[in-house]
């Protein structure tokens, strides 16, 4: 489910093979950032409400999600990926 004040999900997490990323409709753009920096994933624009992100030839770690939220506002949510 997607909470009203942050405007995105992400589930499972840890994650292992995938993760699903649940967005309000004017979450825009986001980004998937390794704990080097390193972007691993950019979405320019959303695809749709609710979509699956592989991330089983990822390495183990720490990844952040960072987006605009539904209030133009950047924000982030931590994830981990754990095969």
């Amino acid at each position: 489910m997607v909470s009203a004040n942050n405007g995105l999900s992400v589930m499972p997490n840890p994650a292992d093979s995938k993760i699903q990323i649940s967005v309000e409709k004017n979450v825009t753009p986001l980004q998937i950032i390794d704990i080097n920096g390193k972007v691993v994933y950019t979405f320019k624009s959303i695809p749709r409400d609710v979509f699956v992100v592989e991330t089983s030839t990822w390495a183990e770690g720490v990844y952040i999600v960072k987006y605009k939220n539904n209030k133009g506002k950047t924000d982030t949510k931590e994830i981990v990926v754990k095969h």
